[in-house]
This record gives C-alpha cells, structure tokens and sequence, in this order.
C-alpha cells in the first residue's frame, strides 16, 4: 500500500481541535451501518425519549438555542418555542453560544463570523420589541457546551428547549449528548428539521429504499416532494413569533465579539446583511431580469448575474423554503419545475443543491472526517510544496483565471461556482495537491462558507465526491478561461499586471511574445506548471489510487 507523504512542507487541512483522520477500512465498515451514523442514532434517540420529554411540564420559561437561524421569519426551533411559549403563557428567551474552540475547528473565517455577528445584533433589536430576550453563553470549549446549557437552563428553571439541528457530525453529537443528559434532568429538548426544504432520509430511492448517491433523481424525488406539498395546499414556511407578554429578568446579557475583521473592507463589499439584507438581496433578484436567464450566465466570470444569497442562506439570515414560497408569491414558479423561464428553474435547481449535500452529509458521515465520498480514492500520491500551495493561494500560479479567482476570494471573500470549480480542479489535478488543503482554506476566506456545499464542491472538482464523472475529468485552465471570461474583463480587474494585455492573449499570456513582454515587464510570473504533462501525471496517479483503493475495500 502507498504510504502517506507527511505534510512537514505544507500546512495540514486538519484542525488541531480534530482527532486524527479516520481509517478508510474503519471508515467503510463502521458507517455501512445505519446504526453506527450520528444522524440515525439522533433520530432513534428523538424516537425513544419522546414520551419522556412530552411527559415534561412548563416550569418558568421557555427557550430556543440558536445557531445557524438568525432570523425571526420561517424559523421552524423557533416558532416552536414560541407556541410553546403561547400556550403556556411564558416567557421565550433566546441564546446563542460563545465556543472559540468549535469556530476554529470549523475554519470559520473572520468575514463569516462577523456577517454572523452583525445579524445576530440586528435579530437581538427584532426580538426585545417582542418581549424575546436574547444572551450569550460563553463555552471556551466544545466539552462545556452541554453542561454549560443545562446549567443556564436550569438556572432559570427552564423545562423546554427548542434548537434547529445542523447536521455536521460535531454539531449532531451534541445535539444527541443534549438529548440524553436533558432528558434525565427533566428538561424537554426539541432538536428541529430547518436546514433543509426536505428533511434528511426523506427521499429514498424506488428500488433499494436508500439514500440517493447521484443528484439527478435525487432531484426528481426532491421536486415531486414539494409539489406534493403545493398540491396539497400546504405552506412550506413556520409561523412568525408573535410579542410575548411575559418577560424573565436574566443576569445574563447579550454580546457579539466581532473578532479580528478588517470591517473597512468587509463593509465595501458586502451590504446587505442580516434578515432584511436577505430579504431585500432575494426580492432584487426575483423582480430582475438576471434570474430569468441565470441558466445562459450563472458560470460567466465577468457578469455578476447571481442572486449573491449564498451568504445569508448559510448563515440562515433567509431559509430555503422562504425562497420558494416568494417565488410562488411572485408567480414566478408554479410547481418546483415548472418556472416562468428556464433561468428560473435552473436557480431553483440549484438551490437544491444545498439540500442534497447535507442529505449525503447525514447517510455517509465520514466526508465530515475527512474522507472522500469515494472511500476508494483515499489514498492519491499527492504533491506537498509549500511554495506552489501558498503561489496557489495568493494567485501567484501564472494561470490568469486561477490567479483572478483567487484575488477576488482573498479580497471579497466570495467567488462565484464557476471559478471555485476551475481553481479546484486546478489545486487537485493540475498541483495535485491533497483536496483537503483547498477545501480548508475555502472555509477560512468564504463569507459564505458552508461545510456540506464546500466539501461537495471539493469532492466534485477533486473527482472523490458525490459525482457519477470518473477521475479522469480535468478542467484545461486555458479553455475555461476563454469560455467563462472572454474578453479577459475579471481577470483585467483582478491581475493588474495583465490589464494591458491585448485581446484572447490575456489567457494565456507567456504563449505569445508581445503579451509575454507585458507580463514579464509587469513580474507577473510564468505558469508553475505545465497543465499538459499534468494532466498525465493526475491520471496515472488516479488510476492507480482508485486501484489499490478496491483491492483495499473490496472484501468490505
């Protein structure tokens, strides 16, 4: 079997607040079984305590933990705490927890948290002109988090708690720790299904009854599901919280530490933020003439044509389901594939996408411990050089697309999917470079960065993940620079060295001699690589990985 280089001259994707990488025969044996993925073992855990926690009588208050529903609108945790509120006449409070250790394991980066942050002071303004109080539990530690919740729970005599679940592994092994120790201190916990239009497990496949590994009929099922809903008359959104009469006297306050951000640069980029941000980010691009034909220009690198509602739907400042129910309100969708234009229904498919990735997050948990979808590719003979990763990086590569991309993904902290797929395939296939360095990286520059849609992206462009595409796609730089930024605008604006480059040249400038003295004059640097023999090099190292990783997986 290949031995693993060590990452002595690179930087590890790992966190040190990660235990090690898992095995990929432990891998394939433990998570074959339904029984052994977190997300099984939290529903079992709902289903068994149930009648307990239903048995459990309102004391003081009620609560609800957020954590990625920074919102008032269609927010499922929410707006059942609130009922629950209602009907009992009590007071609702609301709390988020502090835990630096649980953002840096995650690779949160500063744009994201401060987005985050920013929301959750406009959310806090929302909630006390409806008598909802808000704190901030502080939990150094991911360990202290539970103890610390029921603490503040019981503190304040508080039996239920309501919480949206987020469905990483970490994030699912709380909520399952929070279930068990609530329930034996008399303290009713309501995990809640908000992530996502369809809930994880609903969709299941006519022939086996298993999860959907290929996105195309996953897709199908997905539509029909939500025409089902439409059809029947149901609305996909929760109830808005109502004021509350009562109210519950805390020693505990709200804070939002921002972090270190550089604000002069965020806020030039980024304005809309929180709830309204969102809400007024979604209704400028349903009345647009950009949503119509986002199918023509969604990859075009040098037209902003997309709705830019990545950032808060990964935060949940808006919900997915928000954005279809505007659409229907619009008359811009009818049923779920059927659109006022093929833009339309090209944007609803990929939103979809959102919901797909987790739904795989949830049945194959490894990807979230660092394995490959595709288990069979663990083990790549990947490149470690430390100057081409940081060339890499910083957009110094000598490939003007990659480059362009890369520049504006440091500066805005945002890049568009065409050009995250381009400098993927590049960082795996032409570097060969573990995906996992790039996939980490993403998460610490991405305002918009979300675990499942960022490792699905990773997986797709690196050929390891949820893609029916064999090893041997490889994304030419050059033609897709041609193809997605004709005329050279992006990377004009992003690689100055290049602005005076004439016509197609600015592609692939070192080719030709006049554009080669432009960038040469300019220090721009020559290609680290040669795409060509690359592209030789990736195959045979695929080839072989994909090999011995049958051999390896084969008797599992």
């Amino acid at each position: 079997m290949t031995k693993k280089q060590k990452m002595h001259s690179l930087a590890s994707f790992r966190s040190e607040k990660y235990p090690e990488e898992i095995d990929t025969k432990r891998a394939a044996e433990i998570y074959k079984k339904d029984e052994n993925k977190p997300f099984n073992i939290l529903l079992q855990k709902d289903e068994e305590t149930r009648t307990k926690r239903d048995a459990v009588k309102p004391r003081k208050a009620v609560a609800h933990w957020l954590v990625r529903d920074f919102r008032l609108k269609d927010n499922f945790g929410l707006s059942r705490a609130y009922g629950k509120s209602s009907e009992h006449n009590l007071p609702l409070v609301c709390f988020w927890v502090n835990c630096p250790e649980q953002r840096e394991a995650h690779g949160d980066s500063p744009f994201k948290h401060y987005y985050r942050m920013l929301s959750l002071q406009k959310l806090q303004e929302k909630l006390e002109k409806l008598n909802i109080s808000i704190v901030t539990i502080d939990a150094p530690k991911r360990k202290d988090i539970v103890p610390l919740v029921l603490k503040f729970l019981k503190k304040y005599d508080i039996a239920h708690l309501y919480s949206n679940l987020e469905y990483e592994v970490d994030e699912l092994r709380i909520a399952i720790k929070l279930l068990e120790e609530s329930v034996e201190q008399d303290i009713a916990f309501y995990p809640c299904h908000d992530l996502c239009i369809v809930q994880p497990g609903e969709l299941k496949t006519k022939s086996l009854g298993t999860q959907y590994a290929v996105f195309t009929p996953w897709y199908r099922a997905w539509v029909a599901y939500v025409n089902d809903m439409r059809s029947q008359k149901k609305t996909l959104v929760y109830p808005t919280p109502q004021k509350v009469e009562n109210l519950i006297d805390l020693d505990e306050k709200a804070y939002f530490p921002e972090g270190d951000v550089d604000k002069k640069r965020f806020h030039k980029y980024h304005k809309l933020i929180g709830e309204e941000g969102a809400d007024e980010a979604l209704k400028q691009y349903i009345m647009s003439t950009k949503i119509k034909y986002y199918d023509e220009t969604r990859d075009s690198l040098d037209d902003d044509t997309v709705s830019h509602l990545s950032v808060h739907i990964s935060s949940g400042t808006i919900s997915t389901r928000t954005i279809l129910e505007e659409l229907f309100a619009a008359n811009k969708l009818s049923k779920a594939n059927k659109a006022e234009a093929p833009g339309i229904a090209e944007w609803v498919r990929q939103v979809s996408w959102r919901d797909f990735y987790k739904h795989i997050m949830c049945n194959w948990p490894y990807i979230c411990m660092h394995k490959p979808f595709h288990l069979e590719l663990s083990h790549i003979e990947w490149e470690y050089d430390r100057h081409i990763f940081l060339s890499w990086c910083e957009g110094k590569t000598g490939f003007p697309i990659v480059d362009a991309c890369m520049r504006s993904l440091n500066e805005i902290g945002y890049m568009n999917n065409r050009g995250r797929l381009i400098v993927a395939s590049f960082f795996a296939k032409d570097l060969l470079i573990d995906w996992r360095n790039g996939e980490r990286y993403f998460m610490l520059r991405l305002i918009d960065g979300d675990f499942a849609s960022n490792n699905g992206g990773w997986g797709f462009a690196a050929s390891t993940g949820v893609d029916p595409q064999p090893y041997f796609r490889i994304f030419n730089p050059y033609t897709q620079s041609e193809r997605f930024d004709p005329e050279g605008n992006f990377i004009r604006k992003w690689v100055p060295e290049l602005k005076d480059v004439k016509g197609k040249q600015i592609h692939d400038p070192y080719l030709h001699p006049d554009s080669s003295a432009v960038a040469e004059q300019n220090n721009y640097p020559k290609p680290i690589v040669d795409h060509k023999k690359c592209r030789e090099r990736a195959l045979e190292r695929y080839k072989a990985a994909m090999a011995e990783g049958k051999e390896l997986l084969k008797e599992i």
